[in-house]
């Protein structure tokens, strides 16, 4: 379940887990159970253009990968 939606009442089924903490920033807590969030990839892309300031017509695909909406 994504745990973004559900803040918001909402009942998403999560596509991805999400380091709260950038994997690249520190590896160390890549698989630390506190670093992580269950999110749905709408959630997960804005939480990314939120903390990179991402330009609008980014989007990260079902694999994490950056790419430019169509």
């Amino acid at each position: 379940m994504c745990q973004d939606c559900y803040k918001d009442k909402k009942l998403t089924q999560a596509d991805m887990v999400h380091h709260i903490e950038e994997y690249a920033d520190n590896p160390d807590r890549g698989l630390d159970m506190d670093n992580l969030v269950s999110l749905c990839n709408s959630c997960h892309n804005k939480r990314h253009k939120k903390a990179h300031n991402l330009d609008q017509n980014l989007t990260f695909d079902g694999d994490g990968n950056l790419i430019r909406k169509n």
